[in-house]
């Protein structure tokens, strides 16, 4: 006990919770935290004003299974740290610099970044050591090319550099993950012998994943953290080919939190069940022509609407600096959506109508706990997604700073909630469609009911634009209502343009959960959003590989 107070310093050792005086990774951490703290130097250079580590232990378990059979079968345990530290002050420091390392030739030294995952905290030290070593150098080179650009800048009003947050300290009991292996292979078995009953799908396989990571975070300001998160998930994937020849491929996903959350057997085979007959139907469906129509997106396709058109565009960081299009930066205040629809991201909802949520989360990856974030309240812009950069108007984290343990957090979603005051009926949203397509003299709209994700583009080097690729989509006739299932086209849109023209929303809300990948890599998120319907949408052509069937039938089924 005695060496420990005399690395951490009697104040901070007493204020930390007794888990975490009690373990070894995280005293271990803070032990050369406070080494390189206090030590860390060149002589004639500045030492760090702000360090901080993080340490993420995984234990992943993957299944695999085609045909009957098992494919893959892994378990696997690794951990992994990440390093942040800083020279110069919260004002204006070494992150500033956005520009490319200098080249130092084939013989350049790269720490790793893999940690031990036995429990020997000298190796973990060591870890530490080399990378914060290498942070530091790098911190000081990168100092002094931002102070070298202040000399030629134009922009003299810019937000500081780093936003200083009080300490925060949370422990988490560390449980085991729990994996039924043999129930996991027994679905998986039965799942995919269902689908060779299926003709119209030529090729399919099922995954079945579970995952626990163990994050622990540390730093000079005080912060201690370990927290503990569990995700499990079914990824049924289906592989057919429309007469033409183009390919299509479909997917049923199921992503909890906790192992009891994951459906059965007897469900999973009679969403399969359903699934396939719809993939017959899409073999035979035509393919829609390009063109502009009202549309209504079911509540699934609406969250990733949201998701790209709004979420990304209020991250924090993409507010300020050259390459960045800055699409709502100047509406704080201002009205960007219909007056009857709220958004907020909330990552400290666990669950929404009884689904677990994949964003839901504790503190973020800066050690700021998370809260919920009102984005827009009746239409009009209020805040952003923020992690510690501040932007100009906004200076403090709203604990929105994510990453997948490697790379540096920056303002992500967590669970991006869309919340409608004036709803109507489903029924009714679906008689509005019609009337709007009349009212355009169109000859139908359509309904999204179902997307496997989508994609968007922030940045000032590439249109301002976002993608979805609808797998069921719906031609509804404006003369008689009648639906038509048909294929083909993705939905294409630039978000304030798109954004303008949402009519009216349901009362039914659904999740979409999943996981969302950006410059910080990819973390798990959720969108929660009614069916919305929007005035106008364009369709394009979506890609549409074609090739010739497969000259022989199954093994097994010649005659």
């Amino acid at each position: 006990m005695k060496r420990i107070l005399l690395f951490l310093g009697l104040g901070l050792f007493v204020a930390l919770p007794t888990r975490a005086r009690t373990d070894p990774q995280l005293t271990a951490m803070l032990q050369e935290l406070h080494r390189n703290q206090s030590k860390l130097q060149i002589k004639g250079f500045q030492k760090p004003y702000f360090i901080s580590y993080a340490l993420r232990d995984s234990d992943q378990f993957f299944l695999l299974g085609e045909a009957g059979s098992i494919f893959k079968d892994t378990r696997v345990r690794n951990a992994f740290l990440y390093v942040d530290c800083r020279v110069g002050s919260y004002q204006t420091d070494s992150s500033q610099y956005k520009g490319y390392e200098l080249d130092e030739g084939p013989s350049r030294y790269l720490p790793g970044t893999m940690a031990p995952i036995d429990g020997n905290t000298t190796a973990l030290r060591r870890a530490l050591w080399l990378l914060n070593d290498y942070k530091y150098k790098q911190a000081l080179q990168r100092f002094f090319r931002v102070r070298a650009a202040a000399v030629t800048d134009v922009d003299k009003d810019e937000p500081p550099a780093f936003s200083h947050e009080k300490p925060f300290h949370l422990m988490e009991p560390i449980t085991p993950l729990k994996v039924n292996r043999r129930g996991y292979e027994a679905m998986v078995r039965k799942v995919t012998t269902e689908l060779l009953k299926f003709p119209v799908i030529f090729d399919e396989n099922m995954a079945v994943s579970a995952s626990r990571w163990v994050r622990y975070m540390v730093n000079t300001e005080g912060t201690a953290v370990r927290t503990v998160d569990k995700y499990y998930g079914i990824v049924i994937t289906m592989y057919s080919r429309a007469q033409d020849g183009t390919l299509l491929t479909d997917m049923l996903t199921w992503y909890t939190r906790t192992p009891d959350r994951l459906p059965g057997t007897k469900r999973v085979i009679k969403a399969v069940d359903k699934e396939a007959k719809v993939l017959k139907k899409l073999t035979r469906a035509p393919v829609l022509q390009p063109m502009t129509v009202p549309a209504i997106f079911m509540p699934g396709p609406a969250g990733v609407f949201f998701h790209e058109t709004i979420g990304h565009r209020l991250e924090g960081q993409r507010q300020q600096g050259k390459n960045e299009g800055q699409t709502f930066r100047s509406y704080v205040g201002k009205k960007i959506l219909p007056d009857f629809i709220d958004v907020y991201d909330d990552p400290t909802m666990e669950t929404f109508q009884g689904v677990q949520l994949n964003g839901y989360y504790r503190v973020d990856d800066e050690g700021v706990p998370a809260r919920r974030v009102t984005l827009v309240k009746n239409g009009v812009l209020k805040n952003f997604l923020m992690s510690r950069t501040p932007i100009k108007g906004f200076t403090r984290s709203n604990g929105h700073g994510r990453s997948n343990g490697l790379m540096r957090p920056v303002g992500r979603m967590g669970n991006l909630l869309v919340k409608a005051s004036k709803t109507v009926s489903q029924a009714k949203l679906e008689k509005m469609l019609l009337q709007e397509a009349r009212r355009q003299h169109k000859p139908f709209g359509v309904i999204i009911a179902k997307v496997f994700g989508g994609s968007t583009n922030t940045s000032t080097y590439g249109y301002q634009a976002f993608k979805g690729r609808p797998v069921i989509i719906y031609k509804v006739d404006a003369k008689t209502g009648k639906k038509t299932l048909v294929r083909g086209v993705d939905v294409v849109g630039t978000p304030l343009a798109s954004i303008d023209k949402i009519v009216a929303a349901s009362s039914t809300y659904g999740v979409f959960n999943g996981f969302c990948g950006a410059e910080s890599g990819s973390v798990p998120v959720s969108a929660i959003a009614p069916a919305i319907l929007m005035r106008e949408v364009e369709l394009q052509r979506s890609p549409q590989p074609k090739q010739r069937p497969l000259l022989l039938p199954p093994p097994g089924t010649d005659k």
